[in-house]
Formats: C-alpha cells, sequence, structure tokens
C-alpha cells in the first residue's frame, strides 16, 4: 500500500476550506500548519484534530512534508515557493501563481533548478460539471467555438470601511478585480475551450470603491484567442454575479449564477452530466436549476471522492508521477494575460500577451 502524501499549509485563511478534502482522503495526512496568527493556527489545529502547528516559517522548511500549500497573499509566493522547493518540497500554490510575471517566472525557474513540481490550486476546477463540458467539447459537440465570455464580482470592497486587507491592497496582489475574481473564470473557460488568449484590448476603473482598493473595482476587456475566436472578460467588485458562457456553431453552454444552460448537437452523458436528458431531442436548450440533479452539484465543494478535486488531484500527480495541467507555465500564462489587460487600459492599446512575455 502507497504511503499516504504529506502535507503542509502555509497561510491559513482561504486554504482553511482545504482542509477537509485532506483529512478525509486516504491519500494524503496533514503533517504541519503554518499561520504567522498564532490564535488562527491553534484554533485550525484543534478543529483538525490536533495537526502540528507553527508560526515559524523556518519550521515549515524543516518539516518532512512531501508538499506545500501556500494560501498566503500573493507578493510572497514567490519567494516562499522558492524556499521550500530549496528546501526539497513540491508546492502547490492557490491562484494566481504570484503578483507579476517576473515573480512567475522564478517560481518555474525554481522548480527547474530543484526538479520540484509546482501546482496553481484553481478552484472552478474542482466542479465535474467542468470537465464534463470539456469533454463535450473535444467530441465536438459544440461545433466551432466563435465566442467566449466571463464574468465574476462581488460587493467585498464596496462595503468595507477601509483598505486594510491584504486582498485589497495593489502592492499585493499585482492588481484588482481581475487578478483576484476574473482569473478563475478566464482560466476555466479557456481549459474547456482548449485555447489561448493572444491579443487584449480593455479598459479598467475604480468607480465607487477608492475608500477600500488601490487596484480596479471594473475591468472590461476584449480577447483574440489562437484559434480565432473572441472573448469578453468581466470583472467587478461594486456589483454582483458570475457567468461563463462557450458559443459554437453547433451548441452552447452558459454557466451563470450556478444554473446551467445546455445545447449540442449530439447526446451526452456521464457521471457529473446527462444531455439532453428525457424526453428531450439534441439540439434543444436545456435548462439545469442550481439544485439540479443532473449537474450533481453536491460534488462540487472540493470532495475528497471527485478525482479532479485540485489539491487533491496535484498530490497524487506528485505521488505517481503524472502531469498537472495547472502548473508553473500555466500560472504564468494566466499572469501575462490578466498583466496584458492592465497594460491595455493603461496605455489605451491592443496589447499582445507576447509582449509579457518576452
Amino acid at each position: 500500500m502507497t504511503a499516504p502524501v504529506k502535507i503542509a499549509i502555509t497561510g491559513l485563511g482561504f486554504t482553511h476550506s482545504m482542509l477537509p478534502g485532506y483529512l478525509a482522503c486516504p491519500d494524503t495526512t496533514l503533517t504541519l500548519l503554518h499561520d504567522i496568527d498564532e490564535a488562527r493556527a491553534k484554533k485550525i489545529s484543534e478543529e483538525c484534530g490536533g495537526v502540528p502547528w507553527t508560526t515559524d516559517f523556518a519550521q515549515l522548511l524543516k518539516c518532512d512534508a512531501d508538499i506545500v500549500e501556500i494560501g498566503t497573499p500573493n507578493h510572497l509566493h514567490a519567494e516562499q515557493a522558492a524556499a521550500c522547493m530549496q528546501a526539497g518540497k513540491h508546492v502547490l500554490i492557490e491562484k494566481p501563481l504570484a503578483s507579476s510575471v517576473p515573480e512567475c517566472r522564478a517560481i518555474a525557474e525554481a522548480a527547474k533548478a530543484t526538479g520540484r513540481r509546482v501546482g496553481v490550486n484553481m478552484t472552478l476546477l474542482n466542479m465535474p460539471f467542468h470537465h464534463s463540458l470539456r469533454a463535450m467539447h473535444a467530441k465536438g459537440l459544440f461545433g466551432q467555438i466563435g465566442n467566449l465570455r466571463i464574468r465574476l464580482a462581488h460587493r467585498g470592497p464596496l462595503k468595507r470601511t477601509d483598505g486594510n486587507h491584504w486582498r485589497f491592497k495593489k502592492s499585493n496582489i499585482g492588481g484588482g478585480s481581475f487578478m483576484q475574481l476574473g482569473i478563475h473564470p478566464m482560466n476555466c473557460a479557456l481549459w474547456i475551450a482548449a485555447d489561448a488568449i493572444e491579443r487584449v484590448s480593455c479598459f479598467a476603473k475604480n468607480l465607487y470603491c477608492q475608500h477600500s482598493l488601490e487596484g480596479e473595482d471594473t475591468l472590461v476587456a476584449s480577447a483574440e484567442l489562437k484559434s480565432g475566436a473572441l472573448m469578453a472578460l468581466e470583472s467587478a467588485y461594486n456589483s454582483v454575479g458570475s457567468c461563463m458562457a462557450i458559443y459554437g456553431t453547433e451548441g452552447h453552454a452558459v454557466v451563470e449564477n450556478g444554473a446551467m444552460w445546455l445545447e449540442a448537437k449530439e447526446a451526452y452523458k456521464d457521471e457529473w452530466l446527462e444531455y439532453p436528458g428525457p424526453d428531450r431531442k439534441p439540439g434543444e436548450t436545456v435548462f439545469y436549476a442550481p439544485d439540479s440533479k443532473l449537474v450533481a452539484r453536491e460534488k462540487s465543494k472540493g470532495s475528497a471522492q471527485f478525482p479532479h478535486t485540485q489539491h487533491l488531484a496535484f498530490a497524487r500527480a506528485v505521488r505517481d508521477g503524472a502531469p498537472f495541467e495547472m502548473d508553473a507555465e500555466a500560472g504564468l500564462r494566466d499572469v501575462a494575460c490578466i498583466q496584458a489587460m492592465y497594460r491595455a487600459a493603461e496605455e489605451r492599446r491592443i496589447v499582445d500577451v507576447k509582449e509579457l512575455l518576452a
């Protein structure tokens, strides 16, 4: 029997939500929790049945973990990831890979120098029906893709009375709403469509969150993809609503606020999704409500049983020497696309992503 992969975690804010999956998965074991907040580290340790904890990063580097999951502020990722890899550990980094292209490159170079693996935890890939949509596209069930559209927004900074949180400081995150929010559906839609952004135009403003936010609270961008398809991208911190849509010559998929509309030229069924379903014909648009059993949304929460839950999939990939798609190069590409948007907005011109990667 293969020994469980040993996991250490630094930064127990958002990554706190990953702990149940690690604890429930027979392939992983938690070996150390690290946070600069002693009270938080102690409390979460108790919730996890007494997993050892520390506030000393040096102790994290000395522990016997195979993988360190990094959930600290974006601007710390490069330095911490390099230190962990130099200490012989693989790293899984909460998106984005880092706050700038040079920092992303530094992580990729450290991985090559040390022979360690890097993964980026893109949580929309935890959702089973996104994998179903990718399989449908790979089978040609949407025809040729012409347009993609994404949006993610919430009012967190709008409701804050100050800008003290690290997530709202441009120097910490490398941007504003798109770096923190829009990166999720952008990455997922491009992954489903097996495509890549080549050129972008963009407008970005801070309209209503100057009191709490250094970056943009509203961004709208247009992109030309490698395939020739076009993509519309939005993010906001001053409104709500989410959307990811893929439109093809013979079908489309629209996921909006938890519901889905789906049309395809042929029937499709897997463990997670069925189209067109009973009493339907291929070519019809089928609506899946947020609580639809056909979408199996109860398995979208980072379940230890779902094989593609990202933090657990990375652990298995390290154990088995298997590929992991969201690696350092994928993370670098995402950040380069976003920085191209910011440059396009600042300079009022179309920007080729290659400019950021040169």
